[in-house]
């Protein structure tokens, strides 16, 4: 979920270029389906080219707070306890400033979950297009991509037919979209293709997915004995059986029941093989469509071992119709916390003795979830609340089986996914920190309106929470294309030109703010070139990236504002001992314009830090820097040092057993240089591995390790819980910085109130 490096530091030298590239458009046709499956057979006919299409008018003027109206009001305008008026807002304030900011794009857009855990050490935070809403993350892999199975009546009267993807009754996907910006073409068989900086096909996806499983632990299923494998399935298999894919693990009961689809445990449940089959011309629009497909008639070598599917015609394999089964939650009925209906909703928060014939109309109880106009609804948005009626019968959803959960007199989730989302989900955080915490940061989010992974309607989930405090949040569509824009009337390509003009303070701009990138009015040849999009235009990625840290830049007081023309600062490749991770890391540091001339040798300076996404290194992202050099020297915005730290995963060297955590792509010759792992002392002493075989090495997980502390490595071992802490080794990354550079240290300082 990343830009291809190569890309990401020729779009952010080349800003003024802008708005160049080139890539087939994508086309959508219809759909959604998951645990709670819904009826998928109403298809849409004329899908059309875009999410975007079917999204409401939104934000009529960016400058409301778009607060629900139950919200309190923030403003002290409440008599005094002898009834004279309330003392006016104060014009200035003391605050708490650490001079440190955090965001990143892609995977690094988790951030915002770094920020949640560390509130103290960050004043403002920026989730650029991520997928870091464990819970919305939830609803994607049980609903869009896990989804569009028939039932298993239907399944059961076409089984002659399971494999024939033209045959009606083998398949009943797509899944219907469920909230706004959301593709409708998505299914388990037919995933949404898009490609905008990283191609979206059925090998990277399951990676990504795999990734967050070595991470968190497997989601989807609870295995008490190991927290990456489905029950039943051994770990030795998983580990040394060198043809998984010619040797499928056969699952029993009392492993195999599911209430969708096999609630009688009469069928075997598999592991199964999946992946990108299908070779063609990507700059033709079929071609995209077919490398999300799941083609049944090819050989499909990459072993999904997070996953299980239902083996309902005995022949050993995953056949286009079997249905991949989901036992992450107890079942439960999603009417919202009121516990019924709207056919019983009795319009005052209760519920009818019994249920009108026919609905009367509308929502009585005012609860149904809307992402835009009702966030805090909680009948139809997909979380279980309390009040809503469910069975207690454990995870796989049938009763008598001794499964997790059942009978225990409440509501059960996997606990695997039960501590994510306690534990690490930023939206549990803007839900339940107090108000003081979450005010002293502002909270910048964004996403396209044509992200194949719907990053939109996954960023709205935090940004809604605020709104749902009482915040004034504020919602921008797009930098310059609409009324509600950043800049209105000013194109994409201009945008850069006007970044010094613009007022950055939290009254003017906002301090927890939604950005919807991408112009929803963009020709087929900008949508084509990626308009929207999970990097987008390069003009897109130059203004995401440069408008947070810009912002972030002008809201720290007494900020570096010099116009010398001095544009070149220095870029540092460096590293440090992590003992998070117990071995050499590599970081790179953007240090200012000026940092070295003898006249600032006192001057402090912000640190700013940009989370790389999944397969980019910190050399990669620091590349931005030249930009934001230029800008500094030319005195349009504030100097700062720009940290990147590393977002890879460590490797293994097969021949040494060496775990090297410091390694990057060779600087002559091939393979990658790597840093001695044991190296405590500074970096320019440490011994470099040079040009270590690609062959020679096999990472501990996929590409990026999502800054998050990690359960497990790709070999299922639980011991490395230890090693592998990243999200502590970016916390001491902070403090080495600070030791080695000239950071500005934390003050309390008196600003204006509307700073």
């Amino acid at each position: 979920m990343t830009p291809n490096r190569t890309l990401v530091t020729l779009l952010l030298v080349l800003a003024a270029n802008c708005g160049e590239g080139a890539g087939p458009a994508t086309d959508a046709w219809s759909d959604p389906g998951g645990l709670d499956r819904p009826d998928v057979s109403d298809r849409t006919s004329d899908p059309g080219p875009d999410p975007v299409r079917d999204a409401p008018e939104v934000a009529e003027a960016p400058d409301l707070a778009d607060t629900p109206a139950d919200a309190p009001d923030l403003a002290p305008t409440d008599p005094g306890p002898d009834g004279e008026a309330a003392d006016a807002p104060p014009e200035t304030v003391v605050r708490r400033f650490t001079f440190k900011v955090v965001a990143g794009i892609s995977m690094g857009a988790n951030a915002v979950t770094i920020a949640a855990h560390h509130p103290d050490r960050f004043d403002a935070v920026g989730s650029m297009g991520g997928y870091v809403d464990y819970r919305y993350l939830t609803h994607m892999m049980t609903y869009f991509f896990t989804g569009g199975f028939c039932p298993r009546e239907t399944i059961l009267a076409n089984l002659a037919h399971i494999a024939d993807p033209d045959w009606p009754g083998s398949f009943c996907g797509p899944v219907k979209p469920t909230m706004p910006w959301e593709w409708d073409d998505w299914s388990f068989n037919h995933f949404h293709y898009d490609e905008s900086g990283f191609k979206s096909g059925r090998n990277f996806l399951f990676e990504v997915l795999g990734g967050f499983m070595m991470a968190f632990g497997n989601l989807l299923y609870y295995n008490p004995d190991h927290p990456l494998l489905p029950p039943g399935v051994s770990l030795d298999w998983f580990v040394n059986d060198p043809e998984p894919c010619a040797h499928p693990e056969v699952i029993g009961q009392p492993y195999n029941y599911n209430a969708e689809y096999n609630p009688d445990g009469a069928y075997p449940l598999i592991t199964f093989c999946d992946g990108d089959t299908v070779e063609c011309d990507d700059s033709d629009p079929a071609c995209w469509k077919a490398k999300g497909t799941y083609e049944p008639d090819q050989e499909h070598t990459l072993p999904i071992w997070f996953l299980l599917a239902v083996d309902f015609n005995g022949n050993g394999r995953r056949d286009y119709g079997e249905p991949v089964v989901l036992n992450a939650f107890e079942r439960w009925r999603d009417v919202g916390a009121d516990g019924c209906d709207n056919a019983s909703e009795d319009g005052q928060g209760g519920c009818l003795a019994e249920p009108r014939a026919a609905p009367a109309g509308g929502d009585p109880n005012h609860d149904d979830y809307d992402l835009l106009d009702n966030p805090g609804g909680t009948e139809n948005d997909f979380e279980y609340e309390d009040g809503e009626p469910y069975d207690d019968w454990g995870l796989d959803g049938v009763p008598d089986t001794g499964d997790y959960g059942e009978a225990d007199g409440r509501y059960d989730r996997n606990p695997r996914l039960q501590a994510v989302l306690d534990e690490g989900d930023a939206r549990t955080f803007l839900r339940e920190a107090p108000l003081d915490t979450i005010t002293r940061l502002t909270w910048w989010f964004d996403g396209g309106i044509r992200d194949a992974l719907h990053a939109v309607p996954c960023t709205m989930q935090q940004w809604n929470a605020l709104r749902l405090r009482g915040l004034p949040v504020r919602a921008y569509d797009d930098f310059g294309s609409t009324p509600t824009s950043i800049a209105p009337g000013v194109s994409c390509d201009e945008f850069l030109g006007v970044l010094g003009d613009l007022d950055y303070s939290s009254a003017a701009m906002g301090q927890y703010v939604m950005l919807r990138y991408g112009d929803p009015n963009a020709s087929p040849a900008l949508i084509q070139q990626g308009s929207g999009k999970h990097v987008g235009l390069a003009c897109e990625i130059v203004n995401r990236a440069l408008l947070f840290y810009t912002m972030a830049a002008f809201r720290m007081p007494d900020p570096i504002l010099v116009a010398d023309g001095d544009t070149q600062g220095r870029i540092v490749n460096t590293s440090y001992y992590s003992d998070a991770l117990q071995n050499r890391v590599r970081y790179s540091v953007s240090l200012p314009p000026g940092y070295d001339a003898p006249e600032n040798a006192n001057l402090r300076y912000p640190v700013q830090v940009f989370l790389p996404g999944h397969g980019m290194a910190a050399a990669d992202m620091v590349q931005t820097g030249i930009i934001f050099n230029m800008l500094m020297g030319q005195g349009r915005i504030p100097r700062f040092i720009l940290l990147a730290p590393e977002g890879q995963c460590c490797y293994y060297q097969k021949s040494t057993g060496k775990r090297l955590c410091g390694c990057d792509d060779a600087q002559s010759g091939s393979g990658m240089d790597c840093l001695d792992p044991d190296c405590r002392g500074p970096h320019e002493t440490c011994e470099v591995f040079r040009n270590v075989p690609g062959s020679d090495l096999e990472q501990e997980c996929p590409a990026g390790h999502f800054f998050v502390n990690h359960v497990t490595d790709r070999w299922g071992h639980q011991e490395v819980s230890d090693i592998m802490r990243f999200e502590d080794s970016l916390m001491e990354l902070l403090d080495v910085v600070d030791q080695e550079y000239r950071t500005r240290p934390p003050e309390d300082v008196e600003v204006p109130a509307d700073f």
